[in-house]
């Protein structure tokens, strides 16, 4: 039951940081686009390096608890797959075919670099 309430907690945060970052973009650059954008490549950056810290360094100092908080709550809320597939509907739908096969080429491109970069770099 303790593992659920630290996946709760990340999660209610990994929400509003995606929220928040949906209305900076939206604000500042007219579309919440490239803030779906960034938290999924900064997500995937994370992730991977949560995964390697705790995949691969033992007594990296990151308890189970702290794991599940980062990858299945906070991280998990973050990254915003089905969002991602809403906006690229909406792109398809509104006649932007081409920016929409760019943004999903660019979200799934970036997310596995950033996933690598992040897995790498924390080993």
């Amino acid at each position: 039951m303790k593992q659920f309430l630290f996946v709760m907690l990340g999660g209610s945060i990994g929400a509003a940081l995606r929220y928040g970052a949906s209305l900076c973009a939206s604000r500042w650059l007219g579309s919440a686009l490239p803030g779906t954008l960034a938290v999924n490549t900064l997500g995937c950056l994370a992730l991977g390096a949560v995964c390697a810290l705790t995949q691969e360094r033992l007594g990296c100092g990151l308890s189970e608890e702290a794991r599940l908080f980062l990858s299945a709550g906070l991280l998990g809320a973050l990254t915003t797959f089905s969002t991602l597939n809403l906006e690229a509907f909406t792109l398809f739908k509104s006649g932007r075919l081409g920016c929409a096969l760019a943004y999903l080429s660019l979200s799934f491109l970036l997310g596995l670099l950033a996933t690598a970069a992040g897995y790498y770099a924390a080993r």
